[in-house]
């Protein structure tokens, strides 16, 4: 299966790239074992994945599944975003690439959102409970889904 990302072509050296028009399609084989920082683009409502290595977008993405996952949000443009009432990128996930195949998540998953008017951290949907870590991530476009969530 392949996914539509815009990438930067030298981050997938490996992967095998098609063009049509500006849009480059990538298969999971340029993502796979990279260490990302993964947050919502506020433009396209994909996931943005970006090389924690060489600190550039590598692409983006409806489906990716992230492994030894931490939440990160960064408090002081949080504070920002509640001043002017204006989204600012500033929570990520920070964990490294299985794949960026379409996907549902796993049954037992648990739902996982970050809201910076409710908390300063990521949370439980079904609980509330602040989560800073989980075993593996599945983030779709429906959502985040987190399998064995911790709060410490």
């Amino acid at each position: 299966m392949k996914l539509v990302l815009r990438v930067h072509s030298s981050f997938f050296a490996k992967a095998s790239i098609q063009t049509t028009g500006r849009v480059k399609i990538v298969t999971t084989a340029g993502m796979t074992d990279r260490n990302v920082s993964a947050y919502r683009n506020l433009h396209n409502g994909l996931w943005s994945l970006k090389d924690r290595s060489t600190q550039t977008v590598a692409g983006h993405t409806g489906h990716v599944v992230v492994h030894a996952a931490r939440f990160a949000v960064g408090e002081k443009a949080r504070q920002r975003v509640i001043q002017e009432k204006q989204k600012n990128v500033h929570a990520f996930v920070h964990g490294t690439v299985e794949h960026v195949e379409s996907h549902e998540p796993p049954t037992h998953a648990v739902p996982v959102t970050y809201n910076p008017y409710k908390a300063g951290h990521f949370y439980r949907k079904d609980t509330g409970e602040a989560v800073h870590s989980a075993d593996t991530l599945h983030m779709t476009p429906k959502g985040v889904f987190a399998v064995n969530p911790r709060s410490a």
